[in-house]
């Protein structure tokens, strides 16, 4: 009974764990600054389409600026996309669409400012009830954040559609169970609920289905239910909750999760009647699985027995970066000592900034590789934290947003989205930098300043444990025909 409901909640939870991900980091879309700054669309817009298709549960993006424009992305049902910018109050601008319609929108939470290159910026995050999503004619719901104070100089607002109809495909495994509900308890303790009935109906497209009853049909004592959930006979296990609760004469088990939002929490899971997990059709197979459980017990003990000297000294992801340190540099691993810190000048040295960007094409124009910065050439460790101080704000996050930031000036956001991963560890109480360059798919030329002369663009490879730059224009034609093929060229 618990695995089934378990299971229940694992498929609600792949639905919503990914949009509010997505959501929860919008203040890095505070990089973006306008719409116009994005540099080039196409690659922008692509590397926006992969996130959101790997969704499975966005139709329509779009976002928005302080000057009005908007950008527009629409996935479309046979697997292809379109785009484009418009402004707000033109008549293919969505926002103007979603505004024209009278949908309420329940808080989601709102965020501490966050620190960028324009100040402290606030950001809130709200989610609609089901309406007729504008310019699609299907059921759905709108989730939203708006980065920026209203009507300010700086206020950037993101938009995804999402049909139910994509929900309901997501849930078709556990239609057996019409009675079961899937829920999102809101800060306030509102609810948004969904029968699983309901969702079937709309995914088969039932003509009897009407909007207006999607959540608000559910007659239910809501206050009860919050109460329930947020009670002491809630049993914690990980980021997973459980509880049970009577309610209408029948007991009914809630599974449910946590997602944080800005600074508040949602709730999200389902709630099943505890009998529908006992009908007949279910009780074969779980006393077949009951029978096997025990028939292999004996076994699984040996491989306990036998594997448990290896589980218990799995090393800590401390352990695992000191022996990658420990490797030494190579063509795939690179050491910095800082990001902008001079340790011979003992100062601030912006130049030192030029040498990680190079280091992060190098990597991009070879087979891919890893920066750590926060080490030093011979592998000793001497963290971030003369970095931190030499940045408008101390700490992790905003080393990483400014880290990002340079990126972006000379790659764009595509590559700063696709290209890179950034995270941080701990190695003798100090935070080390990793920076994971993937293999580049096209080749990054990089703007270079000359003292006396203009800018000129400079292409980098890996050169053993190093990154050079290659200044004969024939030999950058030859190394990039090898390495991305003649079609770059073209």
């Amino acid at each position: 009974m618990q695995a089934l409901s378990s299971h229940f909640l694992q498929v609600v939870d792949g639905y919503f764990l990914p949009l509010f991900q997505f959501m929860s980091s919008a203040s890095l879309w505070t990089r973006v600054g306008s719409i116009a700054s994005i540099g080039n669309p196409e690659s922008y817009v692509e590397a926006l389409y992969k996130n959101l298709e790997a969704m499975g549960s966005v139709s329509a993006f779009s976002m928005s600026d302080g000057e009005e424009k908007e950008l527009v992305l629409r996935l479309l049902p046979d697997g292809a996309y379109e785009w484009y910018v418009t402004v707000i109050g033109a008549e293919d601008s969505l926002i103007s669409i979603r505004n024209t319609v009278n949908v309420p929108y329940f808080n989601l939470g709102d965020v501490e400012d966050v620190s960028t290159s324009w100040g402290e910026i606030p950001l809130w995050f709200r989610f609609s009830t089901p309406y007729m999503l504008p310019g699609q004619d299907i059921p759905g719901s709108t989730i939203r954040a708006r980065i920026g104070d209203r009507n300010s100089d700086f206020e950037m607002k993101i938009w995804l559609d999402l049909p139910l109809s994509l929900m309901a495909g997501s849930l078709e495994n556990i239609e057996k169970f019409p009675d079961a509900i899937v829920f999102l308890l809101l800060p306030g303790d509102e609810f948004i609920m969904f029968t699983v009935e309901e969702l079937v109906a709309l995914a088969l497209g039932s003509d009897e289905l009407r909007i207006e009853d999607l959540h608000i049909g559910i007659d239910v004592d809501k206050e009860l239910i919050a109460r329930a959930l947020r009670g002491s006979e809630v049993i914690e296990t990980g980021q997973r909750l459980e509880t049970s609760f009577m309610y209408g004469d029948r007991s009914w088990r809630a599974d449910y999760r946590k997602l944080p939002v800005g600074s508040r929490d949602v709730l999200i899971g389902t709630f099943i009647p505890v009998e529908s997990l006992w009908t007949e059709d279910l009780f074969l197979p779980v006393q077949l699985a009951v029978a096997v459980l025990f028939g292999f017990a004996a076994l699984m003990t040996l491989f306990i027995i036998r594997d448990f000297r290896r589980n218990a000294v799995r090393p800590t992801e401390e352990e695992l970066l000191r022996d990658l340190i420990t490797g030494g540099e190579s063509a795939y691993l690179e050491f910095k000592s800082s990001l902008r810190w001079d340790y011979r000048e003992e100062k601030p040295n912006k130049d030192l900034e030029g040498v990680i960007i190079k280091s992060i094409a190098a990597f991009s124009n070879h087979e891919g590789g890893t920066l750590l910065i926060g080490v030093s050439d011979d592998g000793e460790a001497l963290g971030l934290q003369s970095d931190y101080g030499c940045l408008k704000d101390e700490g992790k996050d905003y080393f990483e947003l400014h880290l990002r930031n340079l990126v972006i000036s000379q790659y764009g956001v595509g590559f700063t989205a696709e290209g890179i991963g950034i995270r941080f560890y701990q190695l003798d109480g100090m935070d080390i930098c990793r920076v994971d360059v993937r293999k580049g798919k096209a080749p990054l030329y990089t703007t270079v300043s000359v003292k006396g002369a203009s800018p000129v663009e400079k292409f980098f490879v890996r050169s053993g444990n190093s990154s050079r730059a290659i200044n004969s224009m024939s030999e950058v034609t030859e190394y990039v025909i090898k390495r991305f093929g003649r079609r770059i060229l073209q």
